[in-house]
């Protein structure tokens, strides 16, 4: 017997019945109409297809279509397909991990086919420099913070970085050294053309040393004192490098010079020469006009006489203003240099670079002087915390033999060349 096209609502109701054994295929729909075939219907029983149809051409038979997908996109559930029941989503994958589309929360997991999201990401690079957040889509997100931001004592940040500042001493002629009174070894004044450098803002911390001397780049600093009270009285109490934990901004103090030209270079630095550290505390002649040789001020925050505001020193309190120690850097901005270096009075006496030649200055060159080449001593600068405030004069210079580490009062800060 034939049937014709237009008895397909007998044709796709033979086909489908026969195929209610079947759920994991599809049903035909009116599009699924086809030319004259045999009456003699039949189904496939394949359990995995998902089109049936009649077969054109008279074979009498419904034929199985593609593989039926079964997949809820979740991915806590466990997909199948069952030959009745069609399409199966059960609950399987409980514990297992699985991502509920935030980013800002770890670890998810699978529960009762759901994915349960995780406690909030903890966001933190470790850079007091950046701002941390989270965004839904792309995860732990970092902003820098500004430029000047302060983010640890004595540090700046600096397109996105913590760092030591530097300060850039411009190039030009300043006026170095004293005339009169007390001048002693600083004299003559006399006028002195520098290149550009930069120079610590601050002196060398504890902590900075300590990254040296952790990478054994550095020794440690002990003092000469470091087990006996010295005739000075100093102990090892005084010594930063085994003080208190507070000490840790405190400057390092007890090194002697091979020990902080060791710190300068692993820093890519070096010491400042006297010249370099003098222009640093007291200012050149583009501050001053054509009368810089009288404007010149006697101490790094101008013309007025030394107070524990301005520097840490025996300013008739005792040591330390008092507190018979040295204090964290950079704690006094108000005595801080025309060009913005703190500490350069007080707190701890620093090395420099040159030998150290009381005769030097009468023969200097004019122009970026490196110290004299008749002496074994090495310079220091500006007074420390056991200094008078005679001691704190920005032209102040003495020196001591290279290996010598026996004052608490000394310490160091490093230069570089201008960029």
């Amino acid at each position: 017997m034939m049937l014709h096209a237009h008895d397909s609502r007998i044709f796709r109701t033979a086909c489908v019945l026969v195929l209610l054994s079947s759920a994991c295929t599809r049903e035909l729909s009116d599009a699924d109409d086809f030319l004259v075939i045999d009456a003699d219907v039949s189904a496939q029983a394949d359990a995995v297809v998902t089109k049936d149809q009649f077969a054109a051409g008279g074979d009498g038979k419904c034929a199985s279509g593609a593989n039926k997908s079964c997949d809820d996109a979740n991915m806590c559930t466990t997909d199948s397909c069952d030959k009745i029941k069609g399409c199966i989503y059960a609950n399987g994958n409980d514990g297992a991990g699985c991502t509920d589309g935030d980013a800002c929360t770890e670890p998810d997991q699978c529960a009762s086919g759901k994915c349960k999201a995780g406690a909030a990401k903890t966001c933190d690079d470790d850079n007091a420099c950046t701002k941390d957040g989270c965004d839904q889509a792309k995860g732990c997100t970092t902003e820098a913070l500004k430029d000047g931001t302060v983010c640890g004592a004595g540090k700046l940040c600096k397109v996105g970085a913590c760092v030591e500042p530097r300060i850039l001493v411009p190039a030009g002629p300043f006026w170095m050294g004293q005339d009169g009174a007390g001048s002693g070894n600083n004299k003559p004044i006399h006028k002195v053309q520098l290149s550009a450098f930069l120079i610590d803002r601050v002196e060398v911390s504890v902590a900075r040393y300590k990254a040296c001397y952790d990478a054994g780049k550095c020794s440690e600093p002990k003092g000469v004192y470091e087990n006996k009270v010295s005739a000075a009285g100093d102990s090892p109490k005084h010594y930063n490098w085994k003080g208190p934990a507070d000490r840790a901004q405190h400057p390092i103090n007890g090194v002697n010079w091979s020990q902080a030209t060791a710190f300068c270079t692993f820093v890519g630095g070096r010491l400042p020469t006297e010249a370099e550290w003098e222009k640093a505390a007291r200012g050149g002649c583009e501050l001053y006009g054509a009368d810089c040789a009288t404007k010149t001020p006697k101490w790094p925050w101008g013309a007025a006489e030394p107070d524990c505001t301005r520097a840490i020193f025996d300013a008739g309190k005792g040591i330390g203003c008092g507190k018979g120690t040295t204090q964290p850097v950079g704690g006094r901005p108000a005595g801080k240099s025309p060009y913005g270096v703190h500490d350069m009075a007080g707190n701890v006496v620093e090395w420099v670079n040159d030998r150290f030649d009381i005769w030097y200055y009468a023969q200097s060159p004019a122009k970026n002087p490196n110290g004299s080449n008749k002496s074994s001593q090495r310079g220091r600068r500006g007074g420390g915390v056991d200094a008078k405030a005679v001691q704190l004069r920005s032209s102040r210079r003495d020196g001591d033999g290279p290996m010598h580490a026996h004052e608490r009062a000394v310490g160091l800060r490093c230069a570089w060349p201008a960029p």
